[in-house]
């Protein structure tokens, strides 16, 4: 129950925070901050524009494919009658999941890296546009070594079942990541 609850306290203020995002730019860039407002002619183009990347974009890919690898791996290590090398083999696909991740990051943090973009930013780079298939590519690749090491998926409905347990286990969860999403871009957009 408590985190159900700790789940809607933060939808509620997700939701207020999205609201009250466009007044605040205007608000801030008002009294001559550095910050570009949502509310003015250019951010109001700039908000019909990108409409669909607000909410439908990067942060909610990767915030989903999280959200289904976590539910993955939480399923092999409640499910007790799966075998230990099953368990292992998930934990280790985990572990070098989170490597290849680490590897990235280090690729980005270089001057001259090829994962940058021509301006030598993360943003509008390879690796952002890339991130949310090889991550997708990831989660598949969990999900089929679950079906396959623990025999429990008989048919490709339950293996769809399977890969969407997180989303259905969190009905809040695609709301929560759009609002964050939708938060992520204006951020950048007010700030840039």
């Amino acid at each position: 129950m408590k985190i159900r609850h700790l789940a809607d306290v933060a939808m509620i203020a997700l939701l207020v925070f999205s609201v009250m995002l466009p007044p605040l730019s205007w608000l801030l860039w008002s009294l001559g901050l550095p910050v570009r407002s949502m509310l003015s002619p250019e951010g109001l183009r700039w908000l019909f524009q990108h409409a669909s990347s607000l909410t439908f974009g990067q942060h909610l890919h990767m915030g989903v494919m999280l959200v289904m690898a976590w539910s993955i791996w939480h399923r092999v290590w409640a499910f007790h009658a799966a075998p230990a090398i099953s368990r292992f083999a998930l934990t280790v696909t985990l572990m070098l999941s989170a490597l290849y991740v680490l590897l990235i990051g280090m690729a980005v943090w270089g001057i001259h890296s090829p994962l940058l973009s021509i301006t030598g930013t993360v943003a509008g780079s390879p690796l952002l546009c890339g991130l949310p298939s090889v991550t997708l590519c990831f989660v598949v690749l969990l999900g089929l070594l679950h079906a396959l090491l623990i025999r429990m998926v008989g048919s490709v409905r339950q293996l769809v079942e399977l890969l969407c347990a997180g989303l259905t286990d969190h009905p809040l969860c695609l709301a929560m990541l759009a609002m964050v999403s939708y938060c992520a871009v204006c951020l950048d957009y007010m700030f840039c």
